[in-house]
């Protein structure tokens, strides 16, 4: 039984650590990058705080790659523009999603 239970111990944890980090953001044109970079350059993801993936700046994103030992997978599901309420959407779009962080 304990070899068993080791072995199960053994594929769950390198399954477990085969998943992706998911990490998801939600807000408004702050959010998308919006106008980040002259001239007019609407909503330019790379330099997002969130989830900008660009080296020029400090977002969350580039913060976890020295923390988390998994491979990271971002979604940025913020819209210019959105307004408090309209967050109820931004968040039905990620429901179904594990997301951990």
């Amino acid at each position: 039984m304990t070899r068993l239970f080791a072995a199960f111990f053994v594929l769950f944890s390198s399954y477990a650590s085969a998943e992706p980090f998911n990490v998801v953001s939600m807000g408004d044109s702050i959010t998308t990058g919006f106008n980040s970079r002259w001239p007019y350059d609407f909503g330019n993801g790379r330099y997002s705080w969130a989830t900008g993936f660009s080296t020029s700046i400090a977002s969350h994103l580039n913060r976890l790659h020295g923390t988390v030992d998994r491979q990271i997978k971002f979604q940025n599901v913020a819209k210019a523009g959105t307004i408090s309420i309209e967050l109820a959407e931004q968040l039905q779009a990620i429901t179904f999603q594990h997301v951990d962080y």
